[in-house]
């Protein structure tokens, strides 16, 4: 299910595809999504500054993903894609790319 946790793991919730109930608490869904808010980032500039870096620092690692394709703005919008997104397919994600210029296969 949807943000299922134990004790010691963390959890990073990069969406809302998966449409199960959520399992996470209250105080979870906080603590993940707090610092993206853009009162609590002028407030928090530092902490702000420290999260940006780590994601930076952990793109290959930690916040690595991969992308099913790779996908223009032009074909993002045909009836075809729009099916194919619409299907919510476990391990399947699209990278928009408004300037891509060919079209990939979905």
């Amino acid at each position: 299910r949807a943000g299922q946790t134990r004790a010691g793991v963390q959890l990073y919730n990069y969406g809302a595809l998966d449409t199960s109930p959520s399992t996470m608490t209250t105080e979870q869904k906080q603590r993940a999504g707090f610092w993206l808010l853009p009162m609590w980032q002028a407030q928090n500039k530092k902490a702000f500054t420290q999260n940006m870096l780590r994601v930076a620092d952990e793109i290959t690692a930690t916040f690595s993903t991969n992308y099913t394709a790779e996908v223009g703005l032009e074909q993002a919008v045909t009836v075809q894609a729009l099916q194919v997104y619409g299907k919510q397919e476990t391990g399947k994600k699209y990278l928009l790319n408004p300037q891509a210029t060919t079209l990939s296969k979905l």
